[in-house]
């Protein structure tokens, strides 16, 4: 549905893109994600994960190691 692509947009892209500004400014080495990056693993969509892909291949771009652990609520999304 293209009006929940649009809100789904609106909603994390600001917030990914924060991070990402944040993450490029520092330079770490490595970030981390302690998993659970998801409130709900049932409510995630094919929509919400091309954003957060987008946002992680940026940040590998960017020269900066990602280590990624997967919380139980992010379990549906690696199990499909």
């Amino acid at each position: 549905d293209k009006v929940l692509q649009d809100e789904e947009k609106r909603l994390y892209l600001p917030v990914l893109n924060n991070l990402l500004s944040i993450i490029l400014k520092i330079k770490p080495r490595y970030v981390f994600n302690l998993g659970d990056t998801f409130h709900n693993k049932d409510s995630i969509s094919v929509t919400l994960m091309q954003i957060y892909r987008e946002f992680l291949e940026k940040v590998l771009e960017a020269g900066i190691e990602v280590v990624q652990i997967v919380g139980n609520h992010d379990f549906s999304v690696v199990s499909e």
